[in-house]
């Protein structure tokens, strides 16, 4: 049952099927806002045109879009999601390897017609759980923690490439974006103190001639206030380029231009610089194939990006890689999940024990739970074959739905072995049947009904399991592991229950007798005598 657990693909949350696609575009840096506005308005075009879509949005921000449709009918959001991806998008070529970029064109190329120039495009079929927008619980974020800004996007660009080539990883979505053009003024401090002028005094000068400075304020006599702004008039910024030659007037009295103590040179900056937990940080969210289990995708990365670059020293020891996201939850589900299953047990067996006055007999009885939990895993797996090879649908995989299974399990199939042991023991003590008598009267007397009730329940959860239809994925996991863990737990429950009943009853005989022993031989009349 462990190896089969540890061999499980675990997820977090099944996708469900929403008719809804929502989808992002990331523009070229630096591009004007009307250049967006026309790739927005071609995208419009192109998405509404498509047979799936019925209804469509988007919306533009600087340096990305996000966008949403909603599919005609039926199940097509996934095949939209797709069209989207292919009559729009470019192929995301830049998170691949130079060496590897030719030939994943050369082999993917059929599927991209006419993509817009200088975009990359991703659309995904809404989870029915989304918390994280058009990822839902298929994502995975990949944190770089540090002090040194440029250190961390260097090993995020080392990553980008590694966790492409990872399998399960669909798209990569950075926190930043390198390349926006833009002028910094890069101070000359000679010529500043020879102007009478402080670094802070020049830092306040750009900004009231760029995006202004708050000077006062303002308040009217409805007590409203209005912030006063000093800025540069619109023909002094016009063109960027006027900004070197407009004047400013220093401590000293004399006028000097703005390129004179801070010439203006031309760069690649940033559009966002991110903390996390008080540290600055980088991240690379990664979005999951639906078909992909999450957990395989959580370990690739582990152990094929973040390891092999502490090792090698790319990651030094002062900077921090984690998972977030999707991998975070998977990780405290499993935990929760975890001490559930084992509260579960100890409950279920502390109320035999009170009921039967016993603590060997209600062991016997829980000792059936691991039986159905195997029983539960091997329908499991056959399910992923039965979809993925005979149905050709996406496999149920190991979330959080399905190990309720797991859980809702241990309370089902305990009933059967308390038939059979609490049986034998009325056998035993109203009859006076010997214990080999009584354990075999008691499974003969409750094989029908054992069987009755545990195939009324199997039967009943068999067209949840192997029927497909509108809400599936999340209930048909579910099933399975009931279904399984009954078949596997029932038969082995009148062959099991009954050898482990034997010894069990045989070791509590033996501990009492053993423990009267002991008692008669500390009693002063037991101990013999002094001669």
């Amino acid at each position: 049952t462990y190896f089969m657990a540890r061999s499980m693909p675990a997820t977090y949350l099944p996708l469900g099927n929403q008719n809804f696609v929502l989808g992002y575009v990331i523009t070229e840096a630096g591009a004007s806002v009307e250049h967006n506005l026309g790739v927005a308005r071609e995208i419009e075009g192109r998405v509404r045109a498509l047979p799936q879509c019925r209804r469509f949005f988007i919306v533009t921000l600087p340096d990305v879009m996000f966008f949403g449709a909603r599919a005609a009918g039926g199940n097509q959001a996934r095949e939209m999601a797709s069209a989207i991806q292919t009559t729009v998008g470019s192929p995301p070529l830049a998170y691949l390897p130079q060496n590897m970029r030719e030939a994943w064109w050369e082999r993917f190329k059929a599927y991209y017609r006419d993509p817009i120039p200088g975009i990359v495009v991703d659309a995904q079929q809404v989870s029915i759980f989304g918390r994280r927008g058009m990822a839902g619980g298929q994502s995975i974020t990949l944190t770089v923690r540090g002090d040194r800004l440029d250190e961390l996007y260097n090993i995020a660009e080392t990553m980008k490439p590694m966790v492409a080539r990872t399998p399960g990883v669909q798209f990569i979505i950075p926190s930043y974006k390198l390349g926006k053009w833009e002028l910094r003024p890069a101070l000359d401090r000679k010529r500043a103190a020879d102007a009478g002028m402080t670094a802070a005094e020049v830092g306040y000068v750009v900004a009231a001639l760029v995006n202004g400075v708050k000077v006062a304020d303002f308040r009217q006599q409805s007590g409203r206030e209005i912030d006063l702004t000093l800025r540069a008039g619109p023909e002094h910024r016009r063109h960027i380029e006027q900004l070197a030659d407009l004047p400013i007037w220093t401590p000293t009295g004399r006028t000097v231009t703005l390129g004179q103590v801070a010439p203006l040179q031309p760069a690649s900056g940033l559009t966002s610089i991110n903390r996390t937990e008080q540290q600055r940080s980088v991240s690379l969210t990664c979005v999951v194939s639906p078909d992909a289990p999450v957990g395989a995708v959580v370990d690739g990365i582990r152990q094929g990006v973040i390891e092999p670059l502490q090792k090698d020293g790319t990651i030094p020891p002062d900077v921090i890689a984690d998972l977030r996201g999707t991998a975070r939850d998977l990780a405290r589900m499993w935990d929760a999940m975890k001490w559930s299953f084992a509260l579960a047990m100890v409950i279920t067996y502390l109320l035999m024990a009170a009921l039967f006055e016993s603590f060997t007999h209600p062991l016997v009885v829980i000792l059936s739970v691991p039986l159905a939990v195997a029983g539960g895993y091997g329908m499991l797996l056959f399910m992923m074959f039965w979809n993925g090879v005979v149905m050709g649908q996406p496999p149920p995989m190991l979330d959080v739905v399905t190990m309720l299974g797991f859980i809702i399990l241990v309370g089902i199939i305990v009933n059967n072995a308390i038939l059979v042991v609490a049986q034998a023991l009325a056998y035993m003590h109203k009859e006076g049947l010997a214990m080999r008598e009584a354990v075999l009267a008691s499974v003969d007397s409750r094989i029908r009904p054992v069987f009755m009730s545990t195939l009324t329940s199997i039967l009943g959860m068999l067209p949840l399991v192997f029927r497909p239809g509108p809400g599936s994925e999340l209930y048909q996991g579910l099933g399975a592991v009931i279904v399984g863990g009954l078949m596997v737990s029932t038969v082995f429950t009148l062959i099991l229950t009954p050898v482990l009943f034997t010894f069990g009853y045989r070791f509590e005989e033996g501990w009492h007798r053993l423990l009267v022993r002991l008692h008669v031989l500390a009693s002063p009349e037991g101990g013999g005598s002094d001669g």
